[in-house]
């Protein structure tokens, strides 16, 4: 149930009344928020009813499956795309003179043959007289269920949740897979399982131990205080307020400044220094060489590409059409994905073997969980494929595209426990991918327009995604004495249930609102998220009508076009090469030498936006940890853990409040506050 109202409240929340977000990350604040006041309130009341960590853990994994679909991962853009573009190709006299929407099959759009009600309700909502509720100081007006018109919706819903709950249960499988070889054997670092941890260990007491402990209270303090009073200040704009961001950009009026931070996507923030008390102390637990690499990989990054950039070299491009720094850090991702298959070489062969009921070899160690999971997982990307080939997706690039969207996640989430980096934003995509690849020409304008819609809907914004979330929770599980397998289970159902019942509820909500009455920054993203695969299109058609090869692109893909006039972009081998190289030759250093000072992630996120603001805390909690090991040692760090735990602790509880603050606020004045600890 909790998995539902949270995906259910996804657009209500985070993009109509924008009060601190469900899903903007990999910590859920309101998933980790319900964890606190479970044992702060709660707990302590129930006594001996109280949780225990396993029901907490299995309450935990529920909660952030419905934050994943509230978050930028699905509901801050969806179900826009399926029907927004339709209603911009009206006033898009290019888009009409090529007809853009035509490209993309009618399973992936809303039917419009319905009349023009279908769009224009979605756009200004339907006019009605149902009942209406006085809430405080505003009318809420509750639009009649059968007024929607779900007739044109039913096919593009369909095609939709079957390729989103494919898409997760295939992420699902995949962690069940890595679970053992990444916690067991490589012992990775899981910096939210092990805060989480912290929170759950237990005693006779109805109080946890953590909750008794002076220094944790101290580090709560510090971050509760300041964020209420922050919020606050966002309410009543001559209050006080904390700094926690110092803007240093007029230092770019230094030619050698401002040359560094010319990179797009990134550069400007490196002047912009934003401190996250919840990163502070996730980094506390990681590794020195994790939490200083990624402390000043943006500035890595800028003086690497520093001579490119004197020599004139194009960094622009599209999120979706690909650009070279994209093309470098798919590099890092794929050389990061070869790296982790070597390490578990042996058990991936065996739990493969395994899954395809060929004998068991002497010393193989695979649990019947993970046997299914490869099997599970293996169904799963043929469906998938099957299910694009049906509405006209050449089945090598169905394949590629399964592959590419495993490799995205699984990478992430080995990314997020390694580090504890919890808003991770790849920036390339599997269409950007293999258009770079192949081409527009050799793929063609309705392979190109499905494949973007797809990536549009599944990799747009994975700040929050399932593999990183799974992970988390399966390690979490082995502390509390709960099934890995049987909790992995439960967040599929959890997931794919919640998904059908939220997205009929948003679709809803929308035509009783309309699109059009959201004017505020995350309703400007969605209507730019969804505006990018049909631009592409655009502009890809324009090219190939420039050229007069268009009519020949519209003809069906086959594999002798795809190879015969594939034409990749330039310089696309040459970036992916050298993000493959880079952290190839890091991970062989890291594994020779045991002062390496570099972790070869730091080359899968150098110089992306989010890791340029969430850097400085990076590299706070590196400069805290060295001190205390310096001066404290082993002891020191120990006695120093709690005090980080409640820096994370207080914001998480902030968010919440501050929340039910918002809520109050909108309740009594009919103006929203936004109310948002970290974006």
């Amino acid at each position: 149930m909790v998995s539902i109202v949270l995906a259910c409240l996804g657009y209500i929340n985070d993009v109509w009344l924008r009060f601190s977000y469900i899903g903007s990350d990999l910590m859920p604040t309101y998933a980790f928020g319900l964890l606190l006041l479970a044992l702060l309130v709660a707990n302590p009341l129930l006594r001996r009813w109280r949780f225990k960590a396993g029901e907490l853990v299995t309450m935990l994994a529920l909660a952030m499956m419905g934050s994943t679909l509230a978050g930028s991962a699905f509901f801050w853009t969806w179900p826009h795309p399926m029907i927004v573009p339709i209603d911009m190709q009206a006033g898009n006299v290019g888009w009409q003179h090529k007809d853009v929407i035509q490209y993309a099959p009618p399973p992936l759009m809303v039917d419009t043959e319905g009349g023009s009600e279908v769009v224009a309700g979605y756009m200004r909502g339907i006019e009605n007289t149902d009942k209406l509720i006085d809430v405080g100081p505003l009318t809420v007006r509750f639009l009649r269920f059968s007024k929607v018109p779900w007739g044109a919706w039913r096919a593009s819903m369909a095609f939709w949740t079957a390729a989103l709950s494919l898409t997760f249960i295939a992420s699902i499988c995949a962690i069940v897979i890595v679970h053992r070889q990444w916690s067991k054997r490589e012992h990775l670092a899981y910096p939210i399982a092990a805060f989480t941890e912290e929170l759950l260990r237990s005693d006779d007491s109805p109080v946890n131990p953590i909750f008794r402990n002076r220094v944790f209270w101290g580090g709560f303090a510090l971050s509760f205080v300041v964020l209420i009073i922050n919020g606050y200040h966002a309410w009543d704009r001559g209050a006080i307020s904390v700094p926690t961001v110092f803007d240093f950009r007029p230092l770019a009026q230094i030619p050698f400044i401002k040359q560094l931070t010319r990179f797009p996507f990134g550069g400007d923030w490196l002047l912009n220094i934003h401190l996250f008390f919840s990163a502070i102390g996730l980094a506390y637990f990681l590794s020195s060489e994790a939490s200083f690499s990624m402390g000043i990989s943006s500035w890595v990054f800028a003086l690497a590409i520093l001579p490119f950039t004197l020599r004139g070299v194009d960094f622009s491009g599209g999120i979706l059409a690909g650009y070279l720094q994209s093309y470098l850090w798919f590099g890092a991702f794929l050389g990061m994905g070869m790296v982790v298959l070597y390490l578990g070489r042996r058990f991936y062969a065996s739990v493969f073997r395994r899954a395809a009921s060929l004998r068991a070899r002497r010393g193989d160690d695979v649990l019947p969980r993970e046997v299914w999971a490869a099997r599970i997982l293996i169904v799963v990307w043929a469906v998938t494929v099957l299910l694009l080939w049906g509405v006209g997706l050449h089945p090598l690039l169905g394949i590629a595209f399964v592959l590419l969207c495993c490799l995205l996640f699984v990478m992430l989430a080995r990314l997020h426990v390694a580090t504890g980096l919890f808003v991770i934003q790849p920036l390339w995509h599997p269409v950007s991918i293999l258009l770079g690849l192949f081409g527009a020409a050799a793929m063609g304008p309705h392979a190109l327009a499905i494949l973007a819609l797809l990536s549009s809907a599944i990799a747009i914004d994975p700040r929050i995604a399932v593999a990183p979330l799974v992970a988390n929770i399966l390690r979490l599980s082995d502390g509390a004495k709960v099934s890995p397998g049987r909790t992995a289970a439960w967040m599929g159902v959890a997931i794919v249930v919640s998904l059908v019942i939220a997205l009929t509820f948003t679709v809803w909500f929308i035509y009783g609102t309309g699109v059009e009455t959201v004017p505020n920054w995350d309703n400007s993203w969605a209507k730019v998220a969804t505006r990018m695969p049909f631009r592409l299109v655009a502009n890809r058609v324009n090219e190939l009508d420039g050229v007069g090869v268009l009519a020949q692109a519209e003809k069906p893909t086959t594999v002798g076009r795809l190879l015969g006039q594939m034409k990749p972009t330039k310089h696309f081998f040459r970036a992916m090469a050298i993000g493959m190289a880079l952290v190839m030759a890091c991970s062989y250093l890291r594994l020779r030498y045991a002062g390496w000072p570099l972790h070869p992630l730091m080359f899968l996120v150098w110089g992306q936006p989010w890791m340029s603001i969430y850097a400085p805390s990076f590299l706070l909690a590196w400069l805290i940890k060295s001190v205390i090991m310096r001066f404290g040692g082993r002891k020191g760090y120990r006695s120093a853990k709690p005090f980080f735990v409640g820096l994370v602790a207080g914001e998480f509880l902030a968010a919440i409040l501050l929340g039910v603050a918002g809520v109050i606020v909108y309740w009594l004045t009919g103006e929203p506050v936004h109310f948002i600890v970290r974006r």
